[in-house]
């Protein structure tokens, strides 16, 4: 697609506002997202997150941009998009790595709980030891759902 048909694409979709032609401009400008997703990937990738999420982060980035973008203001798209593709990207890789620390440390006060769990030799006692070998437990569970929620929102409502 040549640059009169690109700006003819554009000024349609700025008085239509269509999915075809978001979906036109989205394709087009898809081989520049995974550019720039790669590149973040090969710099901030770890193993927490998968390449297919970085993809799915940064397409999301680029259809926002291309609803947001006005092509009146003679600004070239890629500057405009550039830094929220890139910044989904990177906050989807840093919310992973959050995510998996905080799994991390939950897990490992389980398995800490669990070691320690034991049941008295008393008779009397052991019912006792029980029930609160079973509180221990289910504050642990608690924790870890709250844990888990805290972590899944954000505070940036474009994140």
């Amino acid at each position: 697609m040549d640059n009169q048909d690109l700006f003819q694409l554009w000024q349609r979709y700025k008085l239509e506002k269509n999915n075809e032609n978001r979906n036109i401009l989205f394709q087009h400008y898809s081989a520049w997202m995974r550019k720039i997703t790669s590149i973040q990937f090969s710099r901030y990738g770890t193993q927490q997150i998968e390449w297919a999420d970085c993809v799915q982060n940064a397409s999301i980035a680029l259809i926002d941009s291309i609803e947001r973008f006005d092509i009146d203001r003679g600004v070239p798209f890629e500057g405009f998009a550039y830094t929220r593709v890139k910044g989904a990207i990177i906050n989807g890789i840093n919310h992973s790595q959050k995510d998996k620390v905080a799994l991390q440390g939950i897990a490992g006060a389980e398995k800490e709980f669990l070691e320690g769990v034991h049941l008295s030799s008393d008779p009397d006692d052991i019912f006792d030891s029980f029930v609160d070998s079973i509180l221990d437990l289910a504050f642990c569970k608690i924790l870890n759902m709250n844990s888990y929620r805290l972590n899944t929102v954000s505070a940036n409502p474009l994140d």
